[in-house]
């Protein structure tokens, strides 16, 4: 399969301004990026993100095409949410300084898959900044706490669906702190949580799934469901069932993207 055109994406969003200096800068830990991040963010005068628009990235979208490239297949997912992003905002469906979009950020040297979600938990959470370095500390580096190995676990070889458990292992493990103490207090948000979105083939992608699982089971009225037949129509158009269908073109992604960005504002408006 020829690899996917290139979509046009708008500047990055105010949110990801915040948090992409974690490409270029070594030696950040989640919790040390997490803090920077919150740090920039107030010299901005930007409020916390209300929005998390939980997108796939590595293991969903384009990577159902196995004979595409993986780095092909990442930006191809990656310029797809933005663009499907940018049609709702046109729609007026968001404030574009609220939005968390986690696939605007690259890679991060010398991070793991479970460095990224520990990033991202902290943000869907809300906490502190001294809360994450606290919890990173006492609960993710903690061999006590199973969580390395479930790390290992998450970067292996293994089969889809291992890796899948793994995912939602190491979300439980977070979520188990708030059952004792004295993790409880630090898992009490900071800040107001922020809605969770998820839009492009979530049930697919190993992290959405993961993320998805942790905001259902800790705040679920928080989480915006946009299942209209529209949205599911244009995604599976785009994706085809159950694998990347042939023949992508620019128009297509387009058009896909325009119908479910539409149908996100119209979805998100509907919401108290």
């Amino acid at each position: 399969m020829e690899s996917p055109e290139k979509l046009q994406t708008s500047k990055l969003l105010p949110q990801s301004e915040c948090f992409v200096f974690l490409e270029k800068e070594l030696g950040f830990t989640p919790a040390m990026g997490y803090e920077k991040y919150c740090l920039n963010r107030d010299e901005k005068g930007l409020q916390y993100p209300l929005i998390y628009a939980s997108t796939t990235i590595t293991s969903g979208g384009y990577r159902r095409d196995e004979e595409l490239p993986i780095g092909e297949a990442i930006t191809a997912n990656s310029n797809f949410a933005r663009q499907i992003l940018d049609e709702s905002l046109l729609s007026g469906g968001f404030e574009p300084s609220l939005i968390i979009l986690p696939s605007e950020l690259g890679k991060v040297k010398g991070w793991t898959q479970a460095d990224y979600l520990q990033f991202w938990l902290y943000i869907i959470r809300g906490v502190s900044p001294q809360a994450a370095k606290e919890l990173e500390n006492t609960w993710y580096r903690n061999p006590e706490t199973g969580l390395p190995d479930i790390a290992n676990r998450m970067e292996s070889s293994a089969s889809y669906d291992e890796k899948r458990l793994a995912y939602i292992d190491f979300v439980r493990k977070f979520m188990d702190m708030k059952k004792t103490e004295p993790t409880s207090q630090l898992l009490t948000p900071h800040w107001p949580a922020p809605a969770m979105l998820p839009f492009f083939d979530n049930d697919m992608s190993l992290g959405c799934s993961a993320e998805y699982y942790f905001a259902e089971t800790v705040l679920p009225s928080w989480v915006i469901q946009p299942k209209t037949e529209e949205l599911r129509s244009a995604v599976q158009h785009f994706l085809g069932k159950g694998a990347m269908v042939a023949g992508v073109t620019l128009q297509n992604q387009q058009d896909a993207a325009q119908a479910s960005g539409e149908e996100l504002a119209r979805y998100y408006n509907t919401q108290d």
